[in-house]
């Protein structure tokens, strides 16, 4: 989870790598809530997920991703 607060940053992120480490691998926040993605407060992380997505190119550059589809 990214916790700045700004106008192109802040909520849940995505690595496609196996970099955990947040800011250390590239990354793009999800512009999804957290229930559509089926995440809870009890979610152990890191999640690993098969996930289809597009780019929210009026957001920040593409820096937001919204997940079309997500298999855990």
């Amino acid at each position: 989870i990214d916790f700045r607060k700004c106008m192109c940053c802040g909520g849940p992120m995505i690595t496609f790598s196996d970099t955990v480490t947040p800011y250390a691998a590239s990354y793009k926040l999800i512009t999804n809530n957290w229930e559509e993605l089926g995440i809870t407060d009890s979610t152990v992380y890191p999640v690993k997920v098969l996930i289809t997505y597009t780019p929210d190119a009026d957001r920040c550059n593409g820096q937001f991703i919204t997940i079309t589809g997500i298999k855990k």
